[in-house]
């Protein structure tokens, strides 16, 4: 899976039931948290054994080891 690059995008790929919710994360958080709610929404939908990379990719930015995708 080739990770969505817009929040439209991220919440064209959740199943009906979870935009809502993705909307109303957005809704709530902060300016300086807009990226980590975004990052959650995006592992939510990289689940597959296909999508490891996307996980590594998150993880080693999480960690200072990696830039943004």
């Amino acid at each position: 899976m080739e990770a969505p690059a817009t929040i439209e995008g991220i919440r064209n790929a959740l199943p009906a039931d979870q935009r809502r919710l993705f909307d109303e994360a957005l809704g709530e958080t902060t300016v300086e948290s807009v990226a980590d709610v975004v990052r959650h929404w995006i592992l939510n939908l990289a689940s597959g054994t296909e999508d490891e990379e996307v996980f590594a990719c998150f993880e080693a930015e999480e960690w200072g080891l990696y830039e943004s995708i």
